[in-house]
């Protein structure tokens, strides 16, 4: 079964290409025998259908947690190896430990990024993977709607959007 994605970000394939190489890796050098997951922002587990289906394909025993703030839009609940965890990421959570953490086009929809980055490492096992993904705010397209319109491009200046804070390289 795959999720239809109804005007879902892009999915960034590479994110789920080298989650599924760690996993491999961690398993070939026999330092867990289940890869643990965490999926921050998981939205409508578009990030979770495709590591299922890769690891399952791969023969990888694994456990997937999935959060998001609503719980309403997730669609990957029919997942034997996953759960989900309706959470708010501004705020204090704790899950555990994880070999993955995964924030695909997250953080830049969280109020303090700072805390986003520690929160997340946080939850990682030693020598865990970290895979973190956003808005690319150093584009010629987005620098120029910065410089004319004061906002750069996938932001606006209205909270209600979702998009609150531009995520620059430098960061």
């Amino acid at each position: 079964m795959s999720i239809p994605i109804n005007n879902a970000p892009l999915v960034n394939e590479k994110t789920v290409e080298l989650a599924v190489r760690a996993a491999k890796k961690l398993l070939t050098d026999n330092k867990v025998e289940k890869v643990k997951i965490l999926d921050l922002g998981t939205g409508e587990g578009i990030n979770v259908e495709k590591l299922y289906n890769q690891l399952q394909t791969e023969h990888i025993p694994h456990e997937i947690v999935a959060c998001d703030i609503d719980p309403t839009v997730f669609q990957a609940q029919h997942i034997s190896t996953a759960t989900f965890h309706a959470i708010n990421l501004d705020k204090e959570y704790t899950f555990g430990e994880f070999d993955i953490v995964i924030a695909t086009e997250v953080m830049e929809h969280i109020e303090n990024p700072y805390k986003f980055i520690r929160d997340s490492v946080r939850h990682l096992k030693p020598n865990g993977l970290l895979l973190v993904s956003s808005p690319n705010v150093a584009n010629i397209y987005s620098i120029a709607k910065l410089l004319f319109k004061g906002v750069p491009s996938m932001f606006h200046r209205s909270l209600h959007s979702g998009h609150i804070m531009p995520i620059s390289p430098y960061l």
